[in-house]
């Protein structure tokens, strides 16, 4: 029982508390610390093993891969003595540890012992490796530890909900990785973390609100800001209301200049009379803002000696910039 739970455990607890050591006391960043020590940490062991291997009985090949169908009672009973005590310290110090890992600085101006509270989240982070090692290996085990975390953070924002499922997650890349390796006919210990990175890569597909396929719904209906602008400036310089072939023969955009007018009058910008289009009150302040911005630009650009067949079309580029933040500038620079 020593060399299959304690060993693991100073393994895991000592490779965290030298990442956090570290980061802590040189300019290394955490996460390079990670690479450093978790290899070096994880080769010692290995190193350890080799030369121990008349007192420390364990196969390399089982502490590496795992062997989760082989599994014997007493690391089941293990596995749910450390789930029980990890979900009860987690439970009685949620917010602490909520506090401590987003925003520590405030954690520790509040009296919130910060260090101590990083160690022992390290240590439930240590029982929940260490239980988890004899079933899928210790290479594996980081894989769940972060996979099934992942995949929750494509769904959710907060924190709670994201915990939630990313248990529901890896209970569902244990069990599907179980019926995948008798299916297989293959490791246990690889098919789980098969099933689980399948899991997060469908996912990553179809997730409504981070998946790359409401990426891509985004990207195709985004209407640039600059052709906004130029749409409005166009009905504005008109002086009344603009045909969309007016439009079009200043905008140009071809079959997207469609979508944008949609999208123009939906968000309140523009409104029908008849065939042609208008400003709203909502559009003409911003026609307004982007026509005086474009004014300003002509003039500082005259006034630095830009020639004069020149100004327009680079006005014409420059209105689009940051208007807040330009037209101070501009208005402070010309007076």
């Amino acid at each position: 029982m020593f060399d299959l739970f304690f060993a693991p455990l100073a393994e895991t607890y000592f490779q965290k508390a030298l990442i956090s050591f570290v980061s802590r006391i040189s300019r290394i960043k955490e996460d390079a610390a990670i690479g450093i020590m978790y290899t070096g940490i994880f080769a010692l062991g290995v190193v350890a093993v080799s030369i121990f291997r008349h007192y420390i009985h364990i196969d390399l090949m089982h502490f590496i891969m795992g062997d989760i169908l082989g599994g014997a009672d007493t690391d089941l009973w293990a596995s749910a003595f450390v789930a029980a005590g990890v979900l009860t310290v987690i439970i009685l110090f949620f917010r602490h540890f909520q506090l401590a890992t987003f925003d520590p600085i405030m954690a520790a101006s509040i009296g919130l012992p910060v260090v101590l509270l990083d160690y022992l989240f390290t240590t439930c982070v240590s029982l929940v490796v260490v239980s988890a090692v004899s079933m899928v290996g210790v290479i594996l085990v980081v894989g769940l530890l972060i996979t099934p975390a992942a995949t929750a953070y494509l769904l959710s924002d907060r924190l709670d909900k994201m915990m939630m499922l990313s248990a529901l997650f890896g209970v569902s890349s244990v069990i599907g990785g179980l019926y995948l390796c008798v299916w297989l006919d293959s490791a246990g210990g690889g098919a789980i973390m098969l099933f689980c990175t399948l899991q997060f890569l469908v996912v990553l597909t179809v997730a409504p609100k981070y998946g790359l396929l409401a990426r891509w719904i985004r990207l195709r209906n985004i209407v640039p800001q600059q052709v906004v602008e130029d749409v409005l400036t166009t009905v504005l310089r008109n002086g009344k209301a603009a045909s969309p072939s007016l439009i079009h023969k200043y905008v140009g955009q071809g079959k997207g200049l469609h979508k944008t007018l949609r999208r123009m009058i939906q968000d309140g910008l523009l409104r029908h009379e008849g065939q042609a289009l208008a400003l709203t009150d909502k559009g003409r302040k911003e026609a307004s803002t982007v026509l005086r911005a474009h004014r300003l630009w002509e003039t500082y650009l005259k006034s630095i000696g830009t020639p004069e067949k020149e100004v327009h079309a680079t006005a014409h580029q420059l209105e689009h910039l940051d208007q807040t933040q330009t037209l101070a500038y501009l208005d402070k620079k010309i007076g």
